[in-house]
């Protein structure tokens, strides 16, 4: 699965938008539909995520899936070699008796599901077209974790 950072994401988390905790609920999973690929160099909150002009900013919602996305239960950041990572507690998993078909998963920083506010968005994984009908969607994140950044030292 390829994954990117958006690039306001060091941004948000300087100027306090975004602030992750060990063990907290505050990342949701927005499935994107089968489209064309997120532009993480404009895209910065859920009302950025502008897909197609036929489609929605996210699947709809079903039997398994709710508009605003899953939590995502993040574990402690890590920082090795000057790489930062931020893992989970363990896969994402999307049950349904209906049919999904998704091809992005965008993570967003917010207290809660949200499709109406200014979430931060954090980065996204390629999933590649995916298409499950009364079954299972799992996403197992890297070993690293849902997402690392390269720290470069200040020049």
């Amino acid at each position: 699965m390829t994954s990117a950072v958006f690039d306001n994401l060091p941004v948000a988390m300087l100027t306090g938008g975004v602030n992750i905790q060990a063990n907290s609920t505050s990342t949701f999973c927005v499935l994107g539909p089968t489209a064309d690929a997120p532009v993480k160099a404009s895209w910065k909150t859920y009302n950025d995520i502008k897909w197609a002009a036929s489609s929605p900013f996210e699947i709809a919602a079903c039997d398994g899936y709710s508009l605003g996305g899953s939590g995502v239960a993040t574990g402690v950041p890590t920082v090795a070699a000057g790489v930062v990572g931020l893992k989970t507690s363990g896969p994402l998993v999307f049950t349904t008796n209906a049919s999904i078909a998704a091809e992005y998963a965008i993570l967003q920083y917010a207290a809660a599901a949200s499709t109406t506010n200014s979430n931060p968005l954090l980065c996204y994984l390629d999933l590649g077209a995916q298409m499950v009908t009364r079954g299972t969607l799992t996403l197992a994140w890297a070993a690293e974790g849902i997402f690392t950044q390269t720290v470069a030292a200040a020049q």
